[in-house]
Formats: C-alpha cells, structure tokens, sequence
C-alpha cells in the first residue's frame, strides 16, 4: 500500500510540477529575450534620431540666406544685386552662423561650404571646445572625395550620407582618431543650376554613447558593425576600424559564418542562439532606399547570465518539488491509515447495508408483480374510457353538426319575422291611412242627410211645379189656340217634374243605403285596425321570441362546440394515458428483471464484503 501511495502521489505531482517548470521556464526565458530586445532597441532608437536630427540640420543650414548670397555674389563678379553685399561679406556672414550653430551642437566637426568645383568657401572646426573658422590659405580642395561626388548627382532636398570613417586631413588619418559621418545636401541657385554642397562632419562618438554606458557592466559585451563586418566600436579597442587600419579584426574573426552571415543580413531586431550566449542585434540603415550602407548593434550576453532567473527558478521549483512530495508522502501514510479504519468501518456498514437491500429488493420485486398487474387492468379500463370517449366525441359532432343547423334555421326565422314585422308595420300605416279617409267619409255621411232633404225638397218642389204645370195646362185649354203653345211648355213642365220628383224618391232610398254603408265602413275600418295593431304587437314580440331563440342557440352551438373540443382532448389524453400505460406495462416486466439483477448484485456485493472484511 505504500509503493502504491508513494507511485500515485509522485506521478501526478512530478507531472504537474514539470509542467508548471517548463511554462514558467519559457516564460521567463521569453521576458528576458524581450528585456536584451528592449535594450537594444532603445540603442538603436537613440542612434537614429541623432542620424535623423544631423538630416535636418544640413536641410535647414543649405537654406540660410548667406548660401544665396554667396550663390549670387560669385555669379555677379562678387557683388550680391540684392543689397549689393560682397562675396565676402556673405562669406563672413555664413561663417558667423555656422560658429553660432556648432557652439549650440558642440557634437559637430565641421561644417563647411564647397562650391561646384570643390573648393571650400566656408569652413568652421570644432574639437569640442573651442569653434574657429578656418583662414581661406587653408582651405582645401575636395572635388576627387567620395562625397563630393556622389552629392553633387542628388536633386534638390535629397541628403547624402557617408559611411562612418576616420577622419582624414591632407589625406591623412587624424590622431588622435576621431570617427566621423558626413552629412551632404546639393545647392542650387534660382535658375536651377549646381553651386556646390553643404557638409556637415559629425564626432560619432555621441551616437555611441547610450551603447557605451549599457556597456560598462562587465558581464555580455555590446558592439557596433559596418556593413562589411568591421568593428566600428567595442570594448577592445584593438578591434576597431580594421578596414581603415588594415587589420583582419572583423566579426567573422570570432564567430561562425552562418551566425556572423545572420548578424550582417539586415534583420531588425532578431536573436541568435549561439552555443553559450544569446546575441541580438538590430540593423539601422544609413540612408534611405540604400540597404548597402548600414550599421548593426549587437548585445552578445552569455546564457547562463540572460537566462539566470529562469534557471533559478527551476532550482527553486524543483526543492519546492521534492519538500511538498516529502509532506505528501508523510501526510498520504497518516491519511491512509485513517483511510483504511474508514474502510472498515465501511465494509462493516455495507455488510449490514447489503443485506436490508437484499430485504428490500425483494419486497421491491413482490411489489413490481404487482404493479404490472394493476397496470394492465387499468390499461384495459382505460381503453375501454378511451373507446367511450371517442363515441362521446362523435356524437357531440354530430349534435354540433344539427345545432348548427337549427342556428341557421333560426336566423333565417329570424329574418322571415323580421319581414313580417315590417310589412304588418306597413300594413298597420295603410289602414291607419283608410282610417283617415273613413273619418273623412264619415264627416261627408252628415252632409248625405242634407242631400236627403234637399231630394225631398225637390219632391215637393216638383209636385207644386206639377200642380202649376196643370193649372196652366188647364188655363192654355182655356185660351184656346192663343194658349196653345203655352200648354206645351206646361206640359213639357209636367213631365220635368215628374222626373224630378221620381229621381228626388229615387235619391231618398239610395242616401239611405250609402249612410249604412259608410257606417258599416267606418265599424269595420277600426275593427281591422285593432286586429292590425295586435298582429303588429304579435310580429314583434314573435321577432324578439326568434332573436332570444337565435341567442340561445349561437350559445348552444359554442358550448357543443366546446364539448365537442373538449371531448377530443379527452380522448387524446386517454390515448396518451394508454400509451403510458402499455410503456409502464412493458417497463415492468423490465423493472422486475432489474431488480432481480439488483438483487443479484446486491448478494454479490455482501458477499464481496464479507471477503473485504477478512483482508482488511
């Protein structure tokens, strides 16, 4: 049991701890490459913006107003037109400007101005201290120097920059050395013709400056290249400027080709992993669009000292290692001798556990047969509710169907008696109509009496024509054939009267009977419009019994409707409960399959127990 704690506690923690070991490793290792790429890169960063300002001081010194003085004096036999200021004077003028500005940058060597032949114009020195303009018996002829030449072929605003040398004068190198880069700009007058360059020489020493502090710690050594691999500086001097002084002293001289091939390739900011350091180096181009001309910084720091956190972390880690792997161990036997007290503890509670699951399962098994008998006479019941349900539904839809049909009788119904009550609603204003034109006739039936005795006046007014007519009748006899023509007319008289009397007799007996009539007219006008007025009454409430009809059967409709719903859903829960019903039906059978197995395990298990307990 030990050889099993010691084994399962000390390959997981020697796993995880390697691990943890080699991340943070590699963590460490990749902050301090990033550090030593810091470094250099702010070497770097400083280099260039020295190169960057002395590309803008010589920009800035060719546009100064003596340059076109100059420019225009030479070209106008000495005399400036402009202010008529001489040759010299410009000259003078130039000089004082370039003092000023050196004694400002005291880093400048020189600064001078040559003409298109080559001739210095303007020279102003400084070693540091002191600045001096350089007497015209002194000034030199550049035309044949590197240059010279190659910035007299830029255009205008275009810098020119020279490798970093020794300086020279008289074609000689000066002692002690001083290593310089020049700076050139052409110079142009208005009618765009060449008048020469602007040159600045500049100490490099400032530029190497940053380099210089970053390497007085003994340990690593930093160093700055040409493009062709010379030392431009380092520590040993005795490396430097081997291609001005004829010496062999180049990076290839001390590391191999392919690390020294990769140094001089132009990468920025790269690391080589040598044998024993770690070298990074950054490249910095001289001059724009020219990958021909450039300097590398290089830190070469050996491993064990860039790597030193990383490598004491690792021995931290692993004493940490093997102390927790000695606490693990110690507290692992303590815990597993409480372990195996617990387990037999345990074993003495499975033993007793096992055998009331035996106990119980068997109850469980005795339960499950009866269940699955239960199940199935519920699932019998349930089908025989479900086959009910579906002739439940069936018939709530066909009472749906004949409900539907009476709410469509209805509301026809409805729209018949509403017609009715509208023609009787006419029919009550027509009478209403002949009502009024019977009052009408009524009132005339008085004035018919009139007519009555107006006939019998006529009657009596024909009898007395009459009685006239035979008087006069009787007088014409008298007056014989003088009288004649007047028993004509009185006859004609009779016969007028007894017309009018028949008619007046005929007109007494028809008055009568119209005055019955009208009468009879009238009694049986508002009969009818007594009889038209309940049958109006009748028509609405009959339109209101239909419409309370319409009512109850719309709603009658939407509760079979909802039975009929209700039903279905009904009939698909039992469906669903049959289904569940057949799926515990055929789960049982599996439950008491399960349980037997249960059981059988369970048996197992006490028994394995009851062994358990005699190893322990």
């Amino acid at each position: 049991m030990l050889i099993v704690l010691i084994f399962s506690t000390i390959t997981p923690v020697s796993i995880v701890g390697y691990y943890g070991i080699v991340t943070a490793t590699n963590t460490l290792q990749d902050l301090a490459l990033a550090n030593l790429q810091k470094k250099i890169n702010d070497s770097s960063e400083n280099i260039i913006n020295n190169l960057e300002n002395i590309g803008y001081d010589v920009l800035f010194m060719s546009k100064v107003p003596p340059i076109q003085g100059i420019v225009r004096a030479r070209n106008n036999n000495g005399i400036d037109p402009k202010g008529n200021s001489t040759y010299d004077v410009w000259r003078e003028r130039l000089s004082i400007i370039f003092i000023e500005f050196m004694q400002t940058k005291p880093y400048y060597m020189q600064l001078r101005y040559l003409d298109e032949s080559g001739n210095e114009m303007v020279r102003v020195n400084s070693d540091g201290l002191i600045v001096k303009t350089i007497p015209e018996e002194q000034l030199q002829n550049k035309a044949k120097r590197e240059y010279f030449i190659e910035t007299m072929t830029l255009d205008l605003g275009k810098i020119y920059v020279s490798p970093i040398n020794l300086n020279r004068e008289q074609g000689k190198i000066e002692i002690p050395y001083k290593p310089t880069i020049r700076y050139a700009t052409p110079i142009f007058s208005v009618d765009g013709k060449r008048q020469g360059i602007i040159i600045a020489n500049l100490l490099v020493d400032r530029m190497f400056q940053k380099l210089k502090q970053n390497n007085q710690n003994p340990i690593g050594t930093a160093f700055i290249l040409n493009q062709d691999g010379y030392y431009l500086y380092d520590q040993n001097e005795q490396k430097e400027w081997g291609f001005e002084l004829n010496t062999d002293e180049k990076i290839q001289k001390y590391y191999s080709a392919e690390v020294s091939n990769q140094i001089l390739s132009g990468g920025q900011s790269d690391i080589v992993n040598a044998i024993d350091s770690v070298i990074t180096y950054n490249t910095i181009f001289l001059q724009e669009n020219n990958t021909n001309k450039f300097l590398v910084v290089v830190y070469d720091l050996p491993k064990k000292i860039v790597f030193a956190q990383a490598n004491n972390f690792k021995i931290l880690a692993l004493v940490i290692i093997c102390l927790s792997l000695i606490t693990f161990l110690s507290i692992g036997w303590l815990t597993i001798m409480n372990i195996v007290q617990i387990v037999k503890n345990t074993i003495n509670n499975i033993s007793s556990f096992s055998h009331n699951i035996l106990s119980t399962m068997n109850q469980q098994k005795k339960i499950a047969s009866e269940q699955l008998l239960a199940a199935n006479e519920t699932n019998n019941n349930m089908t025989t509710l479900g086959k009910a349900s579906q002739e439940i539904s069936q018939q709530a839809e066909s009472v749906a169907v004949a409900a539907s049909k009476v709410l469509t009788l209805a509301e026809e119904g409805s729209k018949m008696v509403d017609k009715t009550f509208e023609q009787m609603q006419n029919l009550r204003e027509t009478v209403d109509n002949i009502s009024r034109k019977n009052q009408d006739l009524g009132e005339k039936n008085t004035q018919i009496g009139n007519i009555s005795s107006l006939a019998n006046l006529v009657s009596s007014l024909a009898m007395q024509t009459n009685i006239l007519a035979l008087n006069a009748a009787v007088e014409a006899v008298r007056a014989g054939e003088q009288g004649s023509g007047f028993a004509v007319v009185a006859k004609e008289i009779r016969k007028l009267a007894d017309q009018s009397s028949e008619a007046a007799k005929r007109i007494n007996v028809i008055v009568p009977e119209i005055k019955t009539a009208i009468n009879s007219t009238l009694k049986v006008t508002n009969e009818g419009k007594k009889i038209v007025n309940a049958g109006v009454k009748t028509a609405e409430e009959t339109a209101n019994t239909f419409q309370n009809l319409t009512e109850v059967v719309s709603h009658l409709f939407a509760s079979n409707q909802q039975i009929h719903h209700n039903t279905e859903q009904q009939a698909d829960a039992i469906q669903k409960v049959i289904e569940s019903m057949n799926n515990l039906n055929f789960s049982t059978p599996e439950t008491a399959k399960s349980i037997s197995q249960v059981t059988t395990s369970t048996q197992e298990l006490y028994e394995a127990a009851l062994k358990l307990k005699t190893i322990v």
